[in-house]
Formats: C-alpha cells, sequence, structure tokens
C-alpha cells in the first residue's frame, strides 16, 4: 500500500492560566508548556503520533479522523494572524512502517499568535 499525506495545518498559540498552550485547529488537538516552543513541541508530537496511526491503521485521510476545533478557536487564530500575522514551519514526520510504502508524508503548519 502506496501512502501519501501533504496537509497545511493551522496552529494557535495563546496562554491560559499563565501556559502556553499551542492549538492544532484541524485536529482539535492541543500541546502545552511554560513556553511557546515547549507547547508547540507537545502538540507536534501528538500531531505525528496521529499520523503514525493512521499510517498503520491504512487510514488515508488523516483528518477523517478528527473533528474541527470550535469555531471561536478558528476567529481567534483570524485574528491573530490579521494582528501579527502567520509563521510558517514544517513538520518532520518519518515513518517507517512495513507493508506501507510512503511515498510522502509532509505537513505543513502556519502559526499565529493571540495577544
Amino acid at each position: 500500500m502506496d501512502f501519501t499525506f501533504s496537509e497545511q495545518l493551522h496552529y494557535l498559540i495563546h496562554v491560559v492560566d499563565g501556559e502556553y498552550v499551542a492549538h492544532c485547529l484541524d485536529m482539535d488537538l492541543v500541546g502545552t508548556g511554560t513556553s511557546e516552543e515547549e507547547a508547540i513541541e507537545e502538540l507536534n508530537t501528538a500531531v505525528r503520533s496521529l499520523v503514525l496511526f493512521a499510517i498503520k491503521g491504512k487510514v488515508l485521510n488523516i483528518l477523517s479522523l478528527c473533528k474541527r476545533a470550535p469555531q471561536r478557536y478558528w476567529d481567534r487564530f483570524e485574528e491573530a494572524k490579521a494582528k501579527s500575522g502567520v509563521v510558517m514551519r514544517t513538520l518532520e514526520v518519518s515513518p517507517d512502517l512495513s507493508p506501507v510504502t510512503v511515498k510522502e508524508c509532509y505537513l505543513t503548519y502556519c502559526l499565529a499568535v493571540a495577544a
């Protein structure tokens, strides 16, 4: 089985009770930390885990395993994007799973920070 997944995800960073929260709006997954980078890394770990789970289960449409974040978070993302713009990053996912041949697994995310 050949597997290809290429997607642009949307990450919103905000602070809740003094802790940074990184939220992948497309998958409604979150990561937390004492810094933006720590929260993003925790979120990236969750996203990678979901991708690997999908590949092992031979699920070609990874986003079908998730539901999108509620609209209020998408609205916050758009507000943050308008105020401070977005940063584009690449998330490396290197699955090596037999009997799946991974032709492409390429994720980017646009990151917006809410004030």
